[in-house]
């Protein structure tokens, strides 16, 4: 009876049994498919064509190689042939026709130049130089004329500008003035422009002058002076009125002291300064003292101080008289 393939034992018997063996299978060329080997007979007819045309194919290569050779050939007699030409003759008497070897080739190519040729040839390059010469200074003559004439076009001709300056300075308007006379100045410079400049500076300087040595002594003659030079210096920057601006400030920065106290029995005073050039802001002076090295201390009240200015003197020649009250600013007296 039939058992199963997996099978260790026969399920009726008992016995061990293995596995189904099974013969090996050898299999040929012909059972996979494949042909046998066979030779290939080439025919007759095509080993004589295949050699017909390999020895055409040898003949044509032959007849190249020849034709270039000729072609060679006939390129080398062209080249021998003007060189046999071009080989100089003996004109020797002698000799004959034959080649001389005694002769130079190099002076049979040049010709020997005639004295007339090497005249004409100097004359024609003097004429040439001369030529050149001539339109040099021609071209160099038109370049300087345009050149002035651009000049002349480039000046403007002066503008006539009317210079008001010293209606307005008869006004009583020194800057307007200042301002006015520069302008005319730079539109035309003329002397008698320079001359009106000069008038109106002049002006400004004596004025702002007068004022601070002005008697009797106001604070407000001060700040007036102080504030046209301020204004001039803005529209001049002349060296004098700049210095006249640094003289005008530091008489300000003198005469801002305020009194700030009085000791009459003492006859001792106490001032507070506003002035850069002295390190204290306080100086206290008795009667006959100088305070800030300038104003001498001629009398202390009781709430004022009177002092005279050693730096300014009056139409009559003595020192300006000055008077400080409590907490106010000095005056004159």
């Amino acid at each position: 009876m039939p058992i199963s393939v997996l099978a260790n034992r026969c399920p009726h018997c008992g016995s061990v049994v293995g596995r189904p063996r099974k013969e090996t299978e050898v299999l040929t060329v012909k059972d996979l498919g494949g042909e046998s080997k066979a030779q290939h007979i080439v025919s007759g007819n095509v080993r004589e064509a295949m050699e017909a045309f390999i020895s055409e194919q040898q003949a044509l290569n032959q007849a190249k190689m020849l034709e270039e050779e000729e072609k060679k050939t006939r390129s080398l007699l062209r080249k021998k042939k003007p060189e046999e030409n071009s080989e100089p003759h003996s004109s020797d008497p002698i000799l004959g026709d034959t080649l001389s070897p005694f002769r130079s080739t190099s002076m049979s190519k040049h010709k020997k130049r005639s004295p007339n040729a090497e005249y004409a040839r100097k004359a024609f390059l003097a004429a040439a130089l001369l030529a050149v010469l001539v339109l040099s200074g021609f071209l160099l003559n038109v370049a300087v004329n345009a050149y002035q004439a651009r000049k002349n076009t480039n000046i403007q001709a002066p503008i006539d500008y009317p210079n008001r300056a010293m209606e307005l300075l008869s006004a009583g308007h020194h800057v307007q003035a200042l301002e006015e006379a520069i302008k005319a100045a730079k539109f035309n410079d003329t002397v008698e422009n320079r001359a009106i400049l000069e008038k109106v500076r002049e002006v400004i300087l004596e004025q702002v002058a007068a004022s601070l040595t002005k008697t009797p002594f106001t604070m407000q003659d001060l700040n007036t002076a102080s504030e046209l030079i301020s204004q001039a210096i803005l529209v001049d920057g002349d060296p004098r009125i700049a210095q006249m601006r640094d003289k005008v400030n530091r008489e300000l920065d003198f005469h801002k002291f305020i009194l700030t106290k009085v000791d009459e029995s003492q006859k001792k005073a106490t001032f507070k300064l506003n002035n850069p050039a002295f390190t204290q802001t306080e100086q206290t002076v008795s009667e006959g003292e100088f305070l800030q090295e300038r104003f001498l201390v001629k009398k202390i009240g009781p709430n004022f101080v009177r002092l005279e200015d050693s730096q300014v003197l009056s139409s009559a020649g003595s020192p300006r008289s000055l008077i400080a009250r409590l907490m106010t600013q000095v005056a004159g007296s």
